[in-house]
């Protein structure tokens, strides 16, 4: 939902520090940007794991908090 919102506000570059990792993200629906990015009508630029390790740690802290 929030990609479909950046995609309506006209936004079209993105920036993401790590791609969707099933293992310790989960999503529902369980779609990727790349999938939504395929369904837009607008050519969309997205870059992946930006400090990929680091965000990746962060959000399993972030999980294990939860817990």
């Amino acid at each position: 939902m929030c990609m479909s919102a950046c995609i309506k506000a006209g936004i079209v570059d993105y920036f993401f520090g790590s791609f969707y990792d099933k293992t310790i993200m989960s999503s529902d629906p369980d779609l990727n940007v790349f999938e939504i990015a395929e369904r837009s009508k607008e050519k969309l630029s997205i870059e992946t794991d930006i400090l990929r390790e680091a965000c990746l740690d962060q959000i399993k802290r972030g999980n294990d908090n939860l817990r």
